[in-house]
């Protein structure tokens, strides 16, 4: 039997969300490792770091709005 639209639809969603937070993670790293002096001092992530991810994360989101509209 086919799963029912609705987890079907829920699923998407949730696949576009990790996509988003994934490329977000990536973008947050990748200016991380550019904004510090050395690589062999890698700390874990700051309140500034976290703030960055939210950011990537809320534009990602914006960006894909409408296939995320579409999907609900």
């Amino acid at each position: 039997m086919n799963p029912p639209a609705g987890s079907e639809v829920r699923r998407q969603i949730a696949r576009v969300e990790r996509q988003i937070e994934y490329r977000a993670e990536r973008k947050t790293n990748t200016a991380k490792a550019k904004a510090r002096p050395s690589r062999r001092c890698r700390a874990g992530w700051t309140p500034a770091d976290e703030r960055l991810f939210r950011e990537h994360v809320e534009r990602l989101t914006f960006e894909r709005r409408d296939e995320i509209e579409a999907l609900s």
